[in-house]
């Protein structure tokens, strides 16, 4: 069986939760398709076989073309070869204008071959024509799955063929073994100690800047806090990672897409005590940032899939919202209280991260029993596609 897996776009992405969620679908698919070949559309084969390529399974990599046209002549002859074709975006409609799913999904969409939306968020929609574009891509899909109760809310009055709600593929995603991770912990200068996770995100940062305002400035208040009040040490993890030999100038590396490991840097040296603040600082892969991360006693997160990780291996985890994916996703988890909306206070952000602190043993009892329903419908996402398609 051969699955056209929907995922890259036309430069190399480096960000650890969306190639969380990327290795996330080609096991799944290969849990319920063993030996099946997954296809990747890549504009570098070289640098996404640095993320991938670790992977037991068969990965086909087709070169993109740098030329637009020539590229959707490319996406055409991958879909009539597949049995299947998988979209899976992330918050790829959140990022680009809604509408233009519908060109998208003209191009995906052949007769007779199962198309699928794995898990994305998408929106907000403004109610205008552009919008009842994207309904009409949307609608070219056999089923559209959602991952956070906003964008489903959003979709709703749409009335697709087959739309719900699944949480983020990302969450089956499997951790790194605990001696790998509590290695990657004694690397930062911790030895042994529990500690509070904090994902420091170069995309924040910039955000911050947009609006005038200091995100290094707020983290170190915030830190000194942990640090006083809580009274454990706190390990600075990124999620968004430039590995060595991936070609990218300085410019790139400090921008709002670059790596967070850049603001960690800026950070400490905006630090004037740095007692009990260790760095992750190494090359790492997503199943072993996810590894360190599960061994935190509460994790504050300002990515997404920083957040899904802990959640995932029952880690009280308070998410930095910057965008209604994370809210709607903490939504569906039923703890709304653990949203910390960026435009609001400092306060705000302590109040919150005390009553979790307090509340910890009941949350993380209430991830770790919701969590096999979780995997277990996750794992039937992989059931449409023979759902669909009646004969696979």
């Amino acid at each position: 069986m051969k699955i056209f897996l929907d995922c890259l776009a036309s430069k190399p992405c480096m960000s650890v939760g969306t190639n969380a969620f990327i290795i996330s679908d080609i096991q799944l698919l290969n849990r319920k398709y063993p030996g099946c070949e997954t296809v990747l559309f890549s504009s570098n084969p070289k640098i996404d076989r640095l993320q991938f390529g670790y992977l037991p399974y068969k990965i086909t990599y087709v070169k993109r073309s740098a030329n637009q046209l020539r590229a959707m002549f490319q996406l055409r002859r991958i879909i009539r070869k597949v049995d299947a074709v998988i979209s899976a975006w992330g918050d790829g409609y959140i990022t680009v204008p809604p509408y233009k799913l519908l060109r998208k999904s003209i191009f995906l969409k052949k007769k007779n071959k199962p198309l699928i939306l794995f898990t994305s968020s998408i929106g907000p929609f403004d109610g205008g024509f552009k919008d009842k574009l994207a309904a009409i891509g949307l609608r070219l899909f056999d089923v559209v799955t959602v991952r956070d109760q906003i964008t489903y809310d959003y979709l709703k009055p749409y009335r697709l063929k087959k739309l719900r709600i699944v949480h983020d593929t990302a969450f089956v995603l499997e951790p790194c073994k605990s001696q790998r991770s509590s290695e990657l912990l004694k690397q930062t200068g911790l030895d042994g100690e529990r500690f509070i996770g904090l994902n420091i995100s170069i995309l924040l940062h910039d955000i911050f800047v947009q609006q005038g305002k200091s995100y290094l400035e707020l983290i170190v208040k915030y830190i000194s806090w942990i640090r006083e009040k809580i009274g454990l040490p706190v390990v600075l993890i990124p999620h968004q990672i430039y590995p060595t030999g991936v070609p990218h100038t300085q410019e790139e590396y400090s921008s709002r897409d670059g790596d967070d490991r850049y603001v960690i840097e800026m950070i400490l040296k905006h630090m004037r005590d740095k007692t009990g603040v260790y760095a992750l600082t190494q090359e790492v892969m997503p199943h072993e940032l996810k590894g360190v991360i599960g061994k935190s006693e509460m994790l504050i997160g300002g990515r997404m899939h920083s957040i899904i990780a802990g959640v995932s291996l029952a880690v009280p985890s308070l998410v930095m919202q910057y965008s209604h994916k994370s809210g709607g996703m903490m939504q569906l988890l039923d703890m709304d209280d653990c949203v910390w909306d960026i435009n609001n206070s400092l306060d705000d952000l302590i109040t919150k991260t005390h009553r979790l602190w307090k509340e910890r043993e009941a949350v993380h009892k209430k991830y770790r029993d919701m969590m096999p329903g979780i995997y277990k419908e996750i794992y039937g996402l992989a059931d449409e596609i023979k759902a669909v398609s009646g004969v696979l």
